[in-house]
């Protein structure tokens, strides 16, 4: 899944100085459609003035661009497979592969043949990750907060 940058179709985009002062406003516009209780969609207007609805997947994108290219870092929007090799899921967890295959078998993460191979859906995988980095985050406070009690930190 690395992509090397310097021979991508997909260069990275940054921002000149004079575009920096919209971003706060492309930020709130973009915001008000994340919150899942939220009333408002974020929307374009069409070349001829009529409203086009942004989907969730489009909105997201958008607001990680914004957030990205307004603390003057550059942006590169990649295609994806919707689904990965058993390697690229390891190197993308950094894990070794053998370890891989063992979470694979116990059913920690989904994935199905094709062929002689196997394929790990990325929703799959990156929902594992999400839990795994969660519960690692927590086992951090736990363990901070146990050396605070015990005067160690």
């Amino acid at each position: 899944m690395a992509t090397n940058l310097a021979n991508s179709e997909y260069p990275p985009i940054t921002a000149d100085e004079s575009e920096r002062p919209a971003f706060a406003q492309l930020e709130a516009a973009l915001q008000s459609g994340s919150d899942r209780t939220a009333p408002s969609t974020p929307t374009l207007v069409g070349p001829h003035g009529e409203p086009i609805a942004l989907p969730k997947s489009v909105a997201a994108v958008l607001r990680q661009a914004v957030a990205t290219l307004a603390h003057d870092q550059a942006v590169s929007v990649l295609p994806m497979t919707t689904s990965v090799t058993p390697q690229e899921a390891a190197d993308l967890l950094n894990v070794a592969p053998a370890y891989l295959l063992t979470l694979l078998d116990e059913g920690a993460i989904s994935s199905h043949g094709v062929g002689a191979d196997r394929r790990i859906p990325l929703t799959s995988l990156l929902s594992y990750k999400r839990q795994r980095d969660q519960a690692r985050e927590q086992t951090l406070d736990h363990l901070a907060a146990r050396n605070q009690e015990l005067g160690l930190y």
